[in-house]
């Protein structure tokens, strides 16, 4: 097929070739070469091998966004040259998705490691596509070193949870932090008039105040209570817990490690927020036995999903 197209193309230039100048005709198969190319890699690549009863791996790299942007100059510049990393949501669910009816794919295995951050609503829309992939009766698993919230929140959707020997979890609830630059301003001479109307109207009072208003902490409490709920309901009813055993793990952490005697991956186990602690060996090891080795016999069968 591609051996066709070729032949299409060089055609068309040998026609257009005789029709215009030297110059332009330069410019035209430049252009035409740099189109097939673009053409060849977007449709000609070929589909990854799913090696069939393999684990679909969902091991999201760095932040989970809508759609993927360019870096900025700078921001690379702050890191060293070095991206921070993006995944994008839509290509997550599609691939969750379609792993649910590929009968090539056995499991799906969650490693939350490199997520480095995803709002509430990205990661509820991943927990969901996870759910879906469950009810077609395929198991799923996922590990962390440690976790943080939104690690965290994400594994809880798995049938079984595993965390590191040495790991933790990290849950620290909801919270609104805000800078206040009155005094500044005043001390620099800068006068600041805002007009206003209604008690709810927070946006100007970094500028005018030294402190949050009770009005902006009272909407503020209700906005977090509301996301901590939904976030902790669903972690609760994942881990067959009550939501109030989430709360005690959350607002009294210290003496959850105290009574694990500073162990803070026990402390977890024994919250029954995991289901194991297992090394990177005893975890791979569990994955091959439970959707086979791949061909050279070193680890699981897998395709990543990206």
């Amino acid at each position: 097929m591609i051996r066709k197209l070729f032949r299409f193309v060089l055609g068309v230039l040998r026609f257009i070739g005789r029709s215009i100048g030297f110059f332009a005709r330069g410019m035209i198969y430049l252009l035409v070469a740099l189109m097939f190319g673009v053409f060849v890699a977007i449709f000609m690549h070929p589909a990854p091998q799913v090696p069939q009863g393999a684990a679909l791996v969902l091991r999201p790299t760095g932040t989970i966004v809508e759609q993927a942007v360019l870096d900025e100059p700078f921001a690379l510049l702050r890191a060293g040259g070095v991206s921070a990393g993006r995944v994008v949501l839509s290509e997550q669910l599609e691939a969750i998705r379609a792993a649910a009816g590929d009968e090539r794919i056995a499991a799906l295995v969650i490693e939350t490691d490199r997520l480095q951050g995803a709002g509430l609503s990205k990661l509820s829309e991943l927990r969901e596509a996870i759910a879906a992939f469950k009810a077609s009766g395929k198991p799923v698993l996922a590990r962390g070193d440690h976790y943080d919230q939104a690690q965290y929140y994400l594994a809880t959707v798995a049938d079984e949870v595993h965390l590191a020997p040495d790991g933790f979890v990290l849950i620290r609830g909801l919270a609104r932090y805000g800078m206040y630059f009155k005094d500044a301003l005043d001390r620099l001479g800068i006068k600041v008039r805002v007009f206003r109307v209604g008690e709810y109207k927070s946006f100007a009072e970094p500028f005018t105040r030294n402190d949050m208003s009770e009005e902006d902490r009272a909407s503020s409490r209700d906005l977090l209570e509301g996301l901590w709920t939904q976030l902790r309901d669903a972690v609760a009813s994942s881990r067959k817990l009550t939501p109030d055993a989430v709360d005690a793990y959350v607002n009294g952490y210290r003496d959850v490690l105290a009574a694990a005697s500073g162990d803070a991956a026990q402390a977890a186990l024994d919250a029954r927020l995991v289901d194991r602690l297992s090394t990177r060996d005893q975890w791979r090891a569990l994955l091959m036995e439970r959707v086979g080795r791949d061909s050279a016999g070193k680890d699981f069968r897998q395709i990543e999903a990206d």
